[in-house]
Order: structure tokens, then C-alpha cells, then sequence
């Protein structure tokens, strides 16, 4: 398996700009939403009533988003491993494996949620059943799974090939961190400064006169740090189902 080569093309395929746009374009609207509701936070929180209304507005917000994002991602893997269709056979493909993108997302979630309880020991068997469920989406895109048919399939290639089921994660992680982390520096920077000069004297209001006086250094530092999670978020999709269908290439031997 051809690591460098792996890399090389996924970084290539991840700064195509209408590559991360997909996933920008979602990310950017979730995050002026969730903007308009920290800038009206005091009439939010001014009665009952406008909290739980503000309860139901970041719900409704985290669903639709929740399910749009199951939908683009499904269709970047499969414009990872047919680079030379359109895009929009990739929506298309991603929509009419819609359900069982959905149902093995739901399952998988709520399998992590229940392991991640257990006390002590809940976190290292989330990230050890979230190694099991790496290639849900590759499974159900490239060979047309069933949502159980992929996560068994997902399963059993990490009980043969844990070790490099493991070596991708920790890489792919650590890469796309390093490149969030560089994206951030400027709201990083950003937050420092107000934190800085703040005291821990009517914080909120403080905070709210911050936003309202840095609102435009605020929304570039925002949009270059959605850019850069986009990058690594299509840079980890392509990643994965190369090294997926090289897996399958070798028939996990």
C-alpha cells in the first residue's frame, strides 16, 4: 500500500475548490446560524418561553444540518473513487443510498453513545467501536451495502487489519488537525485578545460588545477556519476510500 501516493492525490482532490466548497457552503451556513443566536442570546434568554423556543431552534438546526452532512459526505466518497463524473452523480448516488447512509449513521451513533457511558473505560471503546465503524460510508457508496451489510463488512476488516485500520486513523487525524489548527490561528488569536482584556465582571456583556465591535475580523477569521475544516474534511473522505478500495484490492489478506 502506497501511502505517499495516497496522500499526495487526496491532498490534491481536497484543495480542489469545488471539492471543499460542499461541505464549506453547509458548514458556513450552520455557523451564521449559530451566530444569530449568540448575538440575540439576551432576548433568548430574557424569559422561559424564548429559552426553550431557542432550545427547539438549535435542535431543529443540529437535525437539518445532521442530515445534510450524511448527504454530502456520501457523495464525496463517491467523487472520491469516480473523480471524472460530475458532481451531481454524486448527490445523486449518495440520495438513492440515502437510508441506508442514514440507518448505519443512527446505528453507529447510538452504539458509540452507549459504550461512551460506561465509566473508566467508555472513551478507549468509543474510539475502538468508532475503528470498527470507519468504513460504513465506503461500504454502502463503492460496493452497494446494505446499512447491515456495511457495518458487519466494516467490522470484519477491522478484525482482520485493526493495526492498519488503526495506522490510518491516527494519520488522517493528526493531519487534519494540524491543518484545522493552522486554519484557526487567526480566530485563535482573535479570542485571545478579548480574553485578555476581559475580566470576570459582567462577562456576557463584555462578550457581546466583542462581537459587535470585531464582527468583521470575526467572520473572516470564521471563514478561514470553516475552509480549512472543509479541506480536511474531504482530504479524510478521499483518504479513507482510497486506502479502503486498497484494502479491498488485497481482499483484507
Amino acid at each position: 500500500m502506497n501511502w505517499k501516493n495516497i496522500l499526495k492525490r487526496s491532498f490534491i482532490f481536497s484543495l480542489n475548490p469545488k471539492r471543499w466548497c460542499q461541505p464549506f457552503l453547509l458548514d458556513s451556513a450552520f455557523c451564521f446560524i449559530l451566530l444569530f443566536y449568540v448575538l440575540n442570546l439576551k432576548y433568548f434568554l430574557s424569559s422561559f418561553l424564548n429559552a426553550v423556543l431557542l432550545l427547539f431552534l438549535f435542535f431543529i438546526t443540529i437535525l437539518f444540518y445532521t442530515l445534510l452532512n450524511i448527504w454530502i459526505n456520501g457523495a464525496i466518497v463517491y467523487q472520491s473513487y469516480r473523480e471524472k463524473k460530475r458532481i451531481g452523480e454524486g448527490y445523486k448516488e449518495s440520495g438513492k443510498k440515502y437510508l441506508s447512509l442514514l440507518a448505519s449513521s443512527i446505528i453507529a451513533g447510538i452504539i458509540l453513545g452507549l459504550i461512551g457511558i460506561i465509566p473508566y473505560i467508555g472513551f478507549v471503546l468509543s474510539i475502538l467501536f468508532s475503528l470498527a465503524f470507519f468504513f460504513i460510508y465506503q461500504g454502502i457508496i463503492t460496493r452497494n451495502l446494505k446499512f447491515d451489510e456495511t457495518l458487519r463488512h466494516s467490522v470484519e476488516i477491522f478484525k482482520k487489519r485493526w493495526d492498519l485500520v488503526f495506522a490510518i486513523w491516527f494519520v488522517l487525524a493528526l493531519i487534519c488537525f494540524i491543518v484545522s489548527l493552522i486554519f484557526s490561528t487567526p480566530l485563535i488569536l482573535l479570542l485571545f485578545k478579548f480574553l485578555t482584556k476581559s475580566g470576570s465582571k459582567d462577562f456576557m456583556n463584555l462578550f457581546q460588545e466583542f462581537i459587535n465591535l470585531n464582527m468583521a475580523s470575526l467572520i473572516i477569521s470564521e471563514i478561514i477556519l470553516l475552509v480549512g475544516i472543509s479541506i480536511s474534511k474531504v482530504f479524510s473522505i478521499k483518504a479513507k476510500t482510497e486506502f479502503y478500495l486498497q484494502i479491498m484490492k488485497k481482499k483484507i489478506k
